[in-house]
């Protein structure tokens, strides 16, 4: 992986504590889009623009690829850390908060 791109790890890590901060745990996919700069130094590339979503940065994909990826190993629904309530609302899970805090 590039040194200049975030890595899905510490995406992931972001997202959980956006939820986490987030009342009762939850919080649109939107929401966390907006908060993420907030929560963590995007690198160089994440700021490149998405080659198959028009006028989305790469980073932006990534938050939205961790839904549309959920089957995939090492993924945070797949591993049971985030639930999604409903389409585009996603809540943290007591595995979620715990893995925050290790």
């Amino acid at each position: 992986m590039a040194a200049n791109k975030t890595s899905e790890q510490e995406l992931i890590k972001a997202v959980l504590e956006i939820l986490n901060d987030s009342a009762d745990g939850i919080s649109t996919v939107a929401g966390i889009r907006k908060a993420l700069p907030d929560y963590f130094n995007l690198a160089a590339d994440d700021h490149d623009e998405s080659v198959t979503r028009s006028g989305e940065e790469m980073w932006e994909q990534q938050v939205r690829n961790l839904k549309s990826h959920s089957s995939s190993k090492e993924n945070p629904f797949s591993n049971g850390l985030i639930e999604q309530v409903k389409k585009g609302v996603w809540k943290i899970t007591e595995a979620g908060k715990l893995t925050l805090a290790n």
